[in-house]
């Protein structure tokens, strides 16, 4: 063998080399960019998520101006995260790379979730808001409670958080429960409560919060 062939032979060698090194480098790169990029979502999404909850726990969450802005917000939002979900997951697949990082596969199928299920996911956040709210004025409910009259009967007050004219959100404290059973099962006594105020529509869901409280959206 000449030489000039071991020469050749040679570079052929050491370029060989070098793409396979930057082929390494490169899939170590995008192994990288998709763990980096699916843990951003992930934390976005997670903070989207409890942000909702934490305003809902305010008085804001009962404005129509808030309630449309926020509902156009998170839809564009996981729009977003899906379509983005979706090119990482993608890139993961050809770069053989979700043995190493799961994360796309779980956001992708979380914005999945969310897309077909969107107004459970806004009226499970709506939930948990209105329960942080009770829990963080509760004593108040109570000192209410506590200026009722004791006359033998059950109890019943209703607290309006406000909202708009066609349907509204509180808290009612009901001692006999009845406002848990199907609407039109409840007893005379009850319906003529003098307390029942935004209840006398006849149109409300209920969530049982404790103690006899409950979280109402009136639907009048």
């Amino acid at each position: 063998m000449s030489c000039i062939e071991l020469r050749n032979r040679h570079i052929r060698f050491r370029k060989h080399n070098l793409n396979r090194r930057i082929g390494i480098e490169l899939a170590c790169i995008s192994r990288g960019y998709c763990r980096r990029t699916s843990t951003l979502l992930s934390l976005l999404a997670i903070v989207s998520s409890c942000a909702l909850i934490l305003m809902d726990a305010t008085p804001l969450a009962t404005e129509m101006s808030y309630v449309l802005f926020t509902m156009a917000s998170l839809m564009i939002f996981w729009v977003v995260v899906a379509a983005w979900s979706s090119v990482i997951f993608i890139r993961c697949v050809r770069r053989h790379s979700l043995k190493q990082n799961v994360i796309p596969i779980f956001l992708l199928l979380a914005s999945i979730f969310v897309a077909c299920n969107f107004f459970s996911y806004m009226r499970g956040c709506n939930y948990l808001g209105g329960v942080l709210r009770f829990a963080a004025t509760r004593s108040y409910y109570d000192r209410q409670i506590a200026q009722l009259p004791a006359n033998g009967k059950p109890r019943l007050l209703v607290f309006s958080w406000g909202g708009m004219i066609w349907a509204s959100r509180g808290v009612v404290y009901d001692e006999s429960d009845e406002i848990a059973l199907p609407i039109g099962q409840q007893s005379a006594a009850w319906k003529a409560n003098p307390n029942r105020d935004e209840l006398s529509c006849g149109n409300w869901g209920v969530h049982r919060l404790w103690a006899h409280y409950y979280l109402v959206d009136f639907l009048c």
